[in-house]
C-alpha cells in the first residue's frame, strides 16, 4: 500500500522527536555563581561607589558616554547573586540615569571631546556595547535571583529601551566599526559579542544575536595556539583574563559548543602565569605591567579582580578545583598587596 508523502513526513517527524533528546537547559546562573566560596567571591565581585546622582567613572564630572557607566554593574551582579536588595538598590540609579541619555534613534549621547582630546566617534558602538553587555548581564542575573519579583516591573519597562539600542548597534555600520576599532584587542571583540548575545537574551533581537555570533566567531579565530586571546599582537595576563571573563559570562546564558574548549585553553594559559603565592606574572605582557602606562599616563597594572573572577567563574562552571584554588590564592595575594 502506498503511503502518502504527508503521512511519511509526519511519521519521520514523530520518529525524530522520539530519538533525539531535548537540548539540556542551562543551569540557573545565580546558583552557579553563588557556589563560589570566599575569599574568591568578594575578590571577583569587588564593588565600587558611584555618585548618588547615578553617574560612574569619568561621567562623574559630567556626561561623556554610556561606556563609563558599565563599571557599576558588577555590584548589581553581587547583589543579585547574594539576594542583597540594599546593594542592588544603591546601584540601580546608574541604569536609570544612563537611559536618561538615550536618544530617539536608540543610541546614547556621546561627547565628541574629552579633556580637549577628540573622542573618536568610531568608538561609540563599543562604548555602548560595554554598557549594554554588562547591564544586560546584571538584569538577567536579577531575573534568575530571589529578587526577581521585586525588580520585574522595572526590568520589563527597560526592555524596549534595550531593544531600541540593540537595533541601532546591529546596523551594518555600527558592527563594522566594532570590527575595525576592536580587532587589535580580543577582549573588546568578546565584550561586543556579549553585548549582542546577552542583549538578545534579555530583549529578543535576532539581528543582535546574528551580530554577536559573528563577533564570537572572530574571537575564537583570533585565539592563539598557546591558548591566550591576543591583545595588541601578543599575550597579556590582565587582558587575557578579561577576555576569559566575557566568554565565561556568555556561557552562563548562551549554549555554544565552541565556548567550553576555548575557555579551557584560555584558562590553562593564564594558570601557567600564576605564581605560587598568587601573584599574576607580568612578564611579556603587551599592555599591562611594570613600566606600562595608560592613555592618560598612569601606571597600568594587572586587573586582579578580573583575574580572580575568571578563575572563579571557570571553576563554578566546570567544577575545576585547581582553578578555584588559583582564584583563592590570587584573591589573598591581592588583598595583602592593595
Amino acid at each position: 500500500m502506498m503511503i502518502g508523502r504527508r503521512t511519511m513526513l509526519a511519521a519521520l517527524a514523530g520518529l525524530l522527536l522520539t530519538v533525539l533528546p531535548a537540548a539540556a537547559a542551562l543551569p540557573n546562573p545565580v546558583q552557579v555563581l553563588a557556589a563560589i566560596p570566599q575569599p574568591a567571591f568578594d575578590g571577583a565581585f569587588a564593588t565600587g561607589s558611584p555618585m548618588s546622582n547615578g553617574l560612574n567613572g569619568t561621567n562623574r564630572r559630567g556626561w561623556i558616554d554610556v561606556g563609563e557607566q558599565y563599571g557599576a554593574m558588577v555590584p548589581i551582579d553581587y547583589g543579585a547573586i547574594r539576594g542583597n536588595a540594599l546593594i542592588v538598590g544603591k546601584y540601580w540609579p546608574v541604569i536609570e540615569v544612563s537611559f536618561e541619555h538615550q536618544k530617539s534613534d536608540g543610541s546614547f549621547a556621546f561627547e565628541p571631546y574629552v579633556n580637549g582630546r577628540i573622542n573618536d566617534p568610531r568608538g561609540e558602538p563599543t562604548s555602548e556595547g560595554f554598557f549594554i553587555g554588562e547591564s544586560a548581564e546584571a538584569l538577567l542575573l536579577l531575573q534568575s535571583s530571589s529578587l526577581a519579583s521585586r525588580y520585574s516591573a522595572q526590568i520589563q519597562a527597560l526592555i524596549p529601551r534595550y531593544r531600541a539600542n540593540l537595533l541601532w548597534l546591529s546596523q551594518p555600520e555600527q558592527v563594522r566599526d566594532m570590527f575595525d576599532v576592536d580587532s587589535v584587542a580580543t577582549n573588546r571583540i568578546l565584550a561586543d559579542a556579549k553585548a549582542f548575545l546577552l542583549g538578545d537574551q534579555l530583549a529578543s533581537v535576532p539581528q543582535a544575536r546574528e551580530a554577536g555570533e559573528r563577533l564570537l566567531s572572530a574571537a575564537f579565530a583570533a585565539q592563539s595556539p598557546q591558548g591566550y586571546f591576543p591583545e595588541h599582537g601578543g599575550p597579556d595576563t590582565s587582558y587575557n583574563a578579561v577576555s576569559c571573563v566575557h566568554l565565561a559570562e556568555i556561557m552562563l546564558f548562551v549554549d555554544d559548543p565552541r565556548a567550553r574548549p576555548a575557555l579551557a585553553r584560555c584558562e590553562g594559559w593564564e594558570l601557567s602565569r600564576i605564581e605560587p603565592d598568587g601573584q599574576v606574572s607580568e612578564a611579556g605582557n603587551t599592555r599591562t605591567g611594570k613600566g606600562k602606562l595608560t592613555a592618560t599616563g598612569g601606571a597600568y597594572g594587572v586587573d586582579y579582580p578580573h583575574v580572580i573572577r575568571m578563575f572563579a567563574i571557570y571553576a563554578a562552571l566546570t567544577g575545576d578545583s585547581t582553578a578555584m584554588d588559583a582564584a583563592n590564592r590570587i584573591a589573598a595575594y591581592h588583598q595583602a598587596h592593595k
